[in-house]
């Protein structure tokens, strides 16, 4: 028999659970009549009547058995230890070969309110797993399992086939959300953390390649109060269900810094995404103007004026709607791109239409800003305009430094041809000429169709409307301007 633990009450629980565990014939009633029975018998206490039981019952106590080990005291090289705590996560099951074959095996992670450690429980799939009841959320009683010094000098607790693994109803073990930080409260430093919040973009998908290896990596928004991160994961198994709205978990991410410094969580094969059911977190955008928005995620809010709209586009790759808008306030003006929702929903903004959008990406390239609002995004029209492009319409010769996003009638007398001007292959070019003889070349990636509503020839009167003036090509002696179109932009044939 091993050492008696003296911690009262806690020791009386483990030695009854104990003696369950051996004798599953006794009921909790038969133990404690059986050790009242002793009691008054021999006049001693309930602890040594107990011990008395087991002897008697033929239970064996090792202590590395009958004690719970808090998880925070956890370290690497134990066998034989016994863990009580709450199932945090748990990962799709992956496969080893080993001697006896192909064997499965699933990591989660397991908590008290000393600490975590990750837990691997080996010849076991998440779904066998979950038809026992270990889910996240369920508090399980671990006995015979051991430990190893995991990736990252982490210690982790394996559960292997001569282990035994119950789940309790109840014990002295915190709510899933005591091991969560609302992610506008937690310390971002370099480490691991475990935060929550709302999804605020869709999943966006992208390849990697280093070295020898090649894969696929995802990432999204996670916002909480004023706070908004991006989060990076390197097991799209983990989070393929991840949409905006959702209130999620992201158990032992890495932070890291990002391309511009800003902190980042990354998940990798040790930590873990896990939607949150009836979990509310607000998040609040700051006002804003145009001049004021920063590179990357901009948990804001703008309220600007539309001035020219584009043709609705599908993307070849994700069949998502877009549709480009002009936009100004009092600070500059930006392209403003619609997708998915925001751009199905999108009927009543027309030029001449005040609209408020709020989370956004943002991205600025020379002196443009581009702002693009997905499904994670709130766009409301505060007031809905005639539809009439707020953009002028000026004569060639008309045009100088001082001007931005013009508009010009002419007629073609050229294309459309690959540009001349310098730029992107995929750069084709019009010339028009206005009423005054004055040439103008019309720059613009992709087909022309995708400004224009119909086929556009050599001598078709046509109305360029809000095209970007490259500055430099008016810049001196001689110079014929270029007209660049963008998202915003319509080519609008005339009768």
């Amino acid at each position: 028999m091993g050492r008696m633990p003296s911690d009262g009450e806690g020791f009386e629980r483990r030695i009854v659970e104990e003696i369950l565990r051996a004798r599953p014939d006794l009921s909790p009633d038969d133990v404690e009549r059986l050790v009242l029975e002793k009691v008054e018998k021999l006049g001693v206490s309930r602890k040594t009547a107990l011990y008395l039981l087991c002897v008697e019952l033929g239970v064996r106590l090792s202590s590395g058995v009958a004690d719970y080990i808090e998880i925070g005291r956890i370290q690497h090289g134990l066998s034989r230890i016994r863990v009580v705590g709450r199932l945090l996560w748990l990962k799709g099951e992956r496969y080893v070969e080993s001697p006896r074959g192909r064997r499965p095996y699933v990591r989660g992670g397991i908590g008290d309110k000393t600490g975590v450690a990750q837990v691997v429980f080996w010849g076991y799939t998440r779904g066998e797993l979950e038809d026992r009841g270990i889910v996240p959320g369920a508090i399980v009683d671990i006995a015979g399992a051991s430990t190893r010094r995991g990736p990252m000098g982490l210690n982790e607790v394996h559960v292997g086939a001569s282990a035994e693994v119950r789940v309790r109803e109840d014990g002295d073990v915190p709510p899933i959300g005591s091991f969560l930080t609302r992610l506008d409260e937690a310390e971002l430093s370099e480490g691991f953390v475990s935060v929550f919040g709302r999804v605020l973009t869709r999943l966006v998908r992208r390849e990697y390649a280093s070295g020898d290896r090649r894969g696929e990596y995802g990432s999204f928004i996670l916002g909480a109060g004023s706070r908004a991160v991006r989060v990076v994961v390197w097991d799209l198994d983990d989070c393929g269900w991840v949409k905006p709205g959702d209130v999620v978990a992201i158990f032992n991410g890495r932070v890291k810094k990002g391309v511009r410094g800003e902190p980042e969580i990354h998940v990798g094969r040790l930590g873990h995404v896990e939607y949150l059911p009836g979990a509310g977190v607000e998040v609040k955008c700051e006002e804003a103007s145009i001049a004021g928005l920063t590179d990357g995620f901009n948990l804001k809010t703008l309220l600007v004026e539309v001035y020219a709209r584009g043709k609705e586009r599908i993307r070849e790759e994700t069949g998502t709607k877009t549709v480009g808008l002009y936009v100004v306030d009092d600070t500059g003006d930006a392209t403003l791109i619609l997708a998915g929702e925001p751009a199905e929903e999108s009927a009543d903004i027309v030029p001449g239409s005040r609209i408020r959008v709020s989370s956004f990406r943002v991205s600025r390239r020379g002196g443009d800003t581009y702002i693009f609002c997905g499904d994670g995004s709130e766009v409301e029209v505060v007031e809905r305009g005639d539809g009439r492009c707020r953009v002028p319409t000026k004569l060639v010769s008309e045009l100088s430094t001082t001007d931005r996003v013009v508009s010009v009638v002419g007629r073609v007398v050229r294309g459309p041809e690959p540009a001349q001007v310098e730029g992107p292959a995929e750069m084709r070019e019009i010339v028009i000429e206005d009423e005054k003889g004055d040439p103008a070349v019309v720059s613009y990636r992709g087909d022309l169709s995708l400004y224009a509503d119909g086929d556009v020839s050599v001598g078709d009167n046509v109305l360029i409307s809000a095209a970007l003036l490259d500055i430099n090509s008016i810049i001196g002696q001689g110079g014929v301007p270029v007209l660049r179109l963008r998202a915003y932009s319509r080519v609008v044939k005339l009768g």
